[in-house]
């Protein structure tokens, strides 16, 4: 999330630091846990394409974090 914050949805980048894991890997995990906290199919955020927004990434990384602590 804070990637994507930072630089935009560049998979393939993020990819190249996240060894374990390629880029569609990461795509999808973005896109499901974004559907997760925004309560909305992937193609209805997709079409927004309000996930971008810098306020509400920052939402979601303080929603997965709260999901994580409470595991």
């Amino acid at each position: 999330m804070n990637h994507v914050k930072i630089n935009g949805t560049k998979w393939a980048q993020l990819a190249k630091v996240m060894e374990d894991r390629n880029d569609h890997q990461i795509k999808n995990r973005f896109f499901g846990l974004m559907c997760e906290f925004m309560s909305s199919p992937i193609k209805e955020i997709k079409r927004r394409k309000n996930y971008l927004k810098p306020e509400l990434l920052e939402e979601a990384i303080v929603y997965i974090k709260s999901r994580i602590s409470h595991k």
